[in-house]
């Protein structure tokens, strides 16, 4: 957890939007996996709003759904996901 932190530290203060962005959903995933899917959540609404829609971002939020035992919210992002 502390590297994907420092990645978006420094991604941040170099405004390196890809890797701020690619930190946001790996530290997304990571979070859901360790049961915060709070802070998972936060992770992706950190995201522009237009990522949001992307395959990867929906794959990750029914990861996070299934963390918080929604497992409609769940299947209905993973088929979203697969278009």
């Amino acid at each position: 957890m502390q590297l994907l932190e420092l990645a978006l530290a420094f991604a941040t203060s170099r405004g390196v939007a890809r890797v701020v962005q690619a930190a946001h959903l790996n530290l997304a995933r990571a979070e859901s996996e360790r049961g915060h899917p709070g802070v998972a959540d936060g992770h992706l609404q950190s995201l522009p709003a237009g990522h949001r829609a992307l395959s990867t971002v929906r794959f990750i939020d029914s990861l996070i759904a299934v963390a918080r035992g929604d497992a409609s919210r769940a299947g209905h992002q993973l088929a979203l996901a697969a278009v």
